[in-house]
């Protein structure tokens, strides 16, 4: 059994050391910090000016990226978990903007108090939906294309009940 006075003398012997560990770390990490550019004054830059601009996550992964394009257009991308492209927005050739959008995209308005008020997306199948909700959030109005490709317009009540549909076009042709 270890008497108090061999343990305090252990400690003492140790404590030297310990205390010139914690002084080269404090000294290190001012250091790293002074080689980053860090500063205590808390200034702040006007003005980054890169050519490229990566976002990556914790694994280093690109997840966004911001450059130009050929002729100086910029664009944006970004980028999911996989690797994959999934949303562009550029400037083309005339100036226009490009948004493209992959794989089931989804684009909605909100009004002021953060309530999609309009959406239009792919559905399950890969067709197209546009559709109008009330401030409550309800769906009122839905325009869609089947599979064929025949256009569908449905307007729905309070409930979410159909109150109208057009009635199918039958053929005027002969056959």
């Amino acid at each position: 059994m270890l008497s108090y006075s061999r343990t305090h003398r252990k400690l003492d012997r140790r404590t030297p050391v310990r205390k010139l560990a914690l002084i080269v770390l404090m000294v290190g990490a001012i250091l790293i910090g002074m080689a980053c550019g860090g500063s205590d004054d808390g200034e702040v830059e006007d003005v980054l000016k890169v050519r490229r601009l990566e976002v990556v996550d914790q694994n280093d992964v690109p997840r966004m990226i911001l450059d130009t394009l050929d002729g100086g257009r910029p664009r944006v991308v970004l980028i999911d978990d996989q690797g994959a492209v999934r949303t562009l927005l550029f400037l083309s050739d005339d100036g226009s903007p490009n948004l493209v959008m992959v794989d089931n995209p989804r684009l909605a308005l909100m009004d002021q108090n953060s309530e999609i008020r309009a959406a239009q997306h792919l559905d399950s199948n890969g067709q197209p939906v546009f559709s109008l909700t009330d401030a409550t959030g309800q769906v009122r109005s839905e325009l869609r294309l089947g599979e064929d490709g025949s256009p569908s317009l449905r307007l729905f009540g309070d409930e979410g009940e159909v109150l109208w549909t057009p009635l199918p076009v039958e053929s005027t042709q002969e056959p």
